[in-house]
């Protein structure tokens, strides 16, 4: 018997008390057998039970409006013909079921049936249809891997399993660094996070970025099928490798991405080799180097050797004695011949030696006797002879002054004697003003 109203509102329950009435109310014939419409966002399997998330969207920002539990038990679903999915809109007709122990409520399905597609996945597939016409999942576009990597940028939370997955994975590959570019990766304010970090990966000097996030269901990754999220990362500079952690869709970031694994960490297996097989490419290597310098080594002592036999052959020693005998007479006509040019040319540049100091002798004392002409005259109009008169020279920033006129009351000047420089400040002015 539930309580009367002045009883219940008076009363403080328990936990389990309250419990016990959600559950009694719960399981009335009012909530037994109902309909419940909604699109499936997870789907899973345990023991022979079915476990969906029926979810609403709000149509005008598809955000979440409500998300309810079903619980499909082995023994109904032999009632249950459709081929259900995660995307599927459905009609799920049950009983409410409150669980107290976990405080939990949910429909335990009697039968199931296919509305349609649900309002998201039509979105989505709208929104594929869109990008794969602009271009954005062609393999063209795509790029490789860089030959040579030395660090990787991760984009995801800090906090996720993902994280570590990936770390773990890159200490069992060749040593590179790791920067973690954090970032919120469920949820209305992931896909706005996801860009910062993205944009602030792309301006890095990480040489291959992997992005993603561990397994979830439909909800927790609609985030990695924003458009924003995808354009972005559709115009990425560096190598883009995604690993959002899920097997049965494949989400519109895989598409555009430049590598797509089903995991984190399969992206992070993917961008390096392992040590042993860099070990092992080292070594063959190595003996690939040894046996092509082996190689060289032997045909340059085969040449030799035949080039050996060759001389001795054709006793080339007699020739080549032959040859330099001939070459040395040949030196010694030409030094000769040479000596011979160089003295004659040696006296006529002695006689041009004479000559030339002649005539420069005379062209300099020309000169000498203009300066010494020059000098009178400059030594006539020179102002700085005339202070030693008693003139002096005066100056405003700079510049000598002529007349009053170019003088103010205040005005600061430098006034130049023959023995020095004062400064003053003009405190009167009389004359022409």
């Amino acid at each position: 018997m539930l309580p009367n109203y002045s009883e219940f509102k008076k009363r403080i329950f328990s936990v389990s008390e309250i419990s016990n009435i959600l559950k009694q109310v719960l399981s009335s014939e009012l909530f037994q057998n109902i309909s419940i419409r909604g699109e499936i966002t997870s789907k899973s399997t345990k023991n022979g039970n079915t476990y969906l998330t029926l979810t609403e969207y709000n149509s005008q920002t598809k955000q979440i409006k409500a998300a309810i539990k079903v619980n499909i038990f082995a023994g109904y679903e032999r009632y249950i013909t459709s081929d259900y999915k995660i995307g599927d809109d459905v009609i799920v007709k049950g009983d409410i079921n409150y669980y107290p122990p976990f405080g939990s409520l949910s429909l335990n399905a009697r039968s199931l049936e296919q509305f349609g597609y649900g309002e998201q996945l039509v979105q989505l597939e709208k929104l594929k249809q869109q990008l794969a016409k602009e271009g954005l999942f062609d393999s063209k576009r795509k790029k490789s891997l860089p030959p040579h990597i030395s660090k990787i940028g991760i984009v995801t939370s800090k906090s996720g399993a993902a994280y570590q997955d990936i770390l773990k994975t890159l200490k069992k590959k060749f040593p590179v660094s790791t920067v973690l570019f954090d970032a919120i990766v469920q949820g209305n304010q992931a896909p706005e996070s996801l860009i910062r970090a993205l944009d602030k990966a792309d301006k890095s000097d990480c040489d291959v970025i992997i992005f993603g996030r561990g397994g979830g269901d439909k909800n927790d990754l609609s985030c990695f099928n924003d458009e924003k999220v995808v354009r972005r990362l559709a115009n990425m500079s560096k190598v883009i490798i995604t690993g959002i952690g899920h097997e049965i869709d494949t989400s519109l970031s895989d598409l555009v991405a430049d590598i797509h694994k089903i995991t984190p960490t399969a992206a992070a297996e993917c961008c390096l080799k392992d040590l042993d097989d860099v070990y092992d490419e080292l070594d063959d290597a190595k003996n690939s180097f040894n046996k092509a310098v082996s190689n060289i080594l032997n045909n340059k002592t085969y040449l030799l050797d035949r080039l050996s036999d060759n001389l001795e052959k054709y006793q080339l020693n007699e020739k080549i004695n032959s040859i330099s005998s001939t070459l040395m007479n040949k030196s010694i006509m030409l030094k000769q011949s040479y000596l011979n040019k160089l003295n004659a040319l040696d006296r006529a540049l002695l006689n041009q030696k004479t000559d030339l100091k002649s005539g420069f002798n005379n062209q300099i004392n020309k000169v000498l006797l203009k300066i010494k002409d020059y000098e009178y005259k400059l030594e006539l109009i020179n102002p700085f002879a005339k202070l030693d008169n008693g003139l002096a020279l005066v100056k405003k920033e700079g510049k000598y002054i002529t007349s009053i006129k170019q003088l103010n009351i205040l005005d600061e000047v430098e006034i130049g004697f023959k023995d020095g420089l004062v400064k003053a400040s003009i405190i009167n002015k009389e004359g022409n003003k």
